[in-house]
């Protein structure tokens, strides 16, 4: 059989197969110096302290950027500069992806957009309920107990002014969200100073915040 063969530059003849071999371990050194360099900026970046300090120093631009971009589009798009139909477009995309990540963001808009003194009595309610929605959603996540609807806070107090802890048992309680504050009507039995069970109810004021403000039976 013939070799097919190759002239290089001192005019040496070379086989075909030596010169694919050739190609392939270069290829195959160049792959494992790859998975070497990243295997080893992986470790140096997760194992030791100044490649943490280097990943949190550029972490932390990437935020401040993606910040001051997003400050900036908010406030294009919510101050009386003419804007085209394509900017209007661009800013709220930008603003609504930021609020998606950060609902304590959104909040902070919506009430921003409620200060203008543009808006229409219709839009102004509009806001309002949806300020209220979310302010609702967020304090239910935060307080209610998803097990039986309960509020840790006012069980935790009212256990505590109880001749015995142990013999409380939740009943149901139900909440009633106002403008600056949250109601809590708590149904629940428990044993009285003789020992009987008599069943009771007390009402628990709250800020949005989750602050138990006052109790009253």
């Amino acid at each position: 059989m013939k070799k097919i063969l190759f002239e290089n530059e001192s005019g040496q003849k070379v086989p075909q197969k030596k010169r694919n071999n050739g190609c392939l371990f270069t290829i195959l050194g160049l792959c494992l110096i790859s998975i070497i360099y990243v295997l080893g900026l992986f470790l140096w970046t997760n194992y030791t302290e100044a490649g943490k300090k280097h990943q949190s120093e550029l972490n932390k631009k990437k935020l401040e950027k993606k910040d001051k971009d997003f400050k900036s589009s908010a406030d294009f798009l919510f101050s009386n500069k003419f804007k085209t139909a394509q900017e209007k477009i661009d800013s709220a995309k930008m603003v609504r992806q930021k609020e998606i990540e950060n609902p304590e963001l959104h909040l902070a808009n919506l009430q921003k957009e409620l200060e203008s003194k543009n808006l229409t009595k219709i839009q102004r309610e509009e806001l309002e309920i949806e300020i209220k929605s979310i302010r609702t959603l967020k304090w239910a996540k935060k307080n209610i107990n998803s097990w039986d609807n309960s509020n840790p806070k006012l069980e935790r107090a009212v256990k505590n002014a109880m001749n015995d802890k142990d013999s409380f048992e939740h009943v149901s309680t139900e909440y009633s969200y106002k403008k600056d504050k949250v109601i809590a009507k708590m149904i629940y039995r428990g044993s009285n100073a003789f020992g009987a069970k008599v069943i009771e109810s007390v009402t628990g004021e709250f800020d949005y915040d989750g602050n138990l403000i006052s109790i009253n039976q």
